[in-house]
């Protein structure tokens, strides 16, 4: 079976001044570039349900299991914060489904 990879490279969204502006590593989240492109430097967004303005999902604040689930290949919000990360960061554009389709027929997901 082939081996999927992901390469995930901080140097490369991140500008010289962000970059020296980290103090420590635990500074620093795994995100995919879409995700990091889609977010920016939003931290809250509109619930597609309600409306209200709600603060993004925080993965060193908060617990995925409580925000989102997989469902197949699509990530579900389960709370307001959930749903409107999945928004804002475009979690489920037809070309992460796709991802996620291909990691699931590789049993990588």
């Amino acid at each position: 079976m082939a081996e999927l990879w992901l390469e995930f490279n901080p140097s490369a969204y991140l500008t010289d001044t962000q970059l020296s502006r980290l103090k420590r590593i635990p500074n620093l989240a795994l995100a995919c570039d879409r995700c990091n492109a889609y977010k920016g430097s939003n931290l809250t967004g509109i619930d597609p349900d309600t409306g209200a303005l709600i603060p993004l999902f925080s993965p060193r604040v908060h617990a995925w299991d409580d925000h989102f689930v997989l469902s197949d290949v699509t990530i579900v919000g389960l709370t307001a914060m959930g749903r409107t990360t999945v928004r804002v960061l475009n979690m489920n554009d037809a070309r992460r489904i796709q991802l996620r389709a291909m990691l699931k027929r590789h049993e990588q997901l």
